[in-house]
């Protein structure tokens, strides 16, 4: 990964493109990335936030990380490549190619069906899969109505600091009065 720099600016959770037979499309990675040039964006959030990375197999969503790094290459924009499975070893095996690939970081929803306990348990989780990517900043997507995690993120950059990769950030969807800094 190209993690000389921190993410800042706008960074665009982006659609997967997919055709009537629910094919992907990775022809429409072209336009999508000239759209947010256009308007500014740094960085496409790729198979995170929209949530169809569930339903993609391992390959089409290594096929998808590395249509958007090819595009984005020689260009501003930045790519941050979702890794999260509930199996860990597909999440590694995401991180890897991403890492090898160039994405400027990897992000991790935690496991959903066999849920970490507590923050302990959910940083190994996280470290586990960094591991896989260890020259790569690591964004920790917590989804609560999705992943059914109820554990305070305020808690999870203190805990990982001093390990490689240090967590560069939080992504919080739908955040409880425990996310929110004071």
């Amino acid at each position: 990964m190209t993690n000389s720099a921190p993410l800042h600016g706008l960074v665009a959770a982006v659609h997967t493109p997919f055709d009537a037979s629910g094919a992907l499309r990775l022809d429409a990675v072209e336009a999508q990335a000239a759209h947010l040039l256009r308007n500014g964006v740094g960085a496409a959030f790729v198979g995170g936030t929209t949530g169809e990375s569930a339903s993609l197999t391992v390959d089409e969503r290594m096929d998808l990380a590395r249509r958007w790094i090819e595009v984005a290459r020689g260009t501003s924009l930045r790519v941050v490549v979702h890794v999260g499975s509930n199996c860990l070893e597909d999440a590694r095996r995401l991180a890897a190619q991403a890492g090898t690939l160039g994405a400027a970081a990897i992000s991790a929803i935690a496991p959903s069906y066999f849920k970490p306990g507590s923050i302990d348990t959910l940083v190994a989780c996280c470290a586990r899969i960094a591991s896989a990517a260890p020259r790569d900043a690591l964004l920790l997507l917590r989804h609560p109505a999705a992943d059914g995690h109820h554990v305070v993120v305020g808690g999870v950059p203190a805990t990982c600091t001093g390990g490689d990769p240090e967590p560069c950030g939080v992504e919080v969807q739908q955040p409880g009065p425990d996310d929110v800094a004071t």
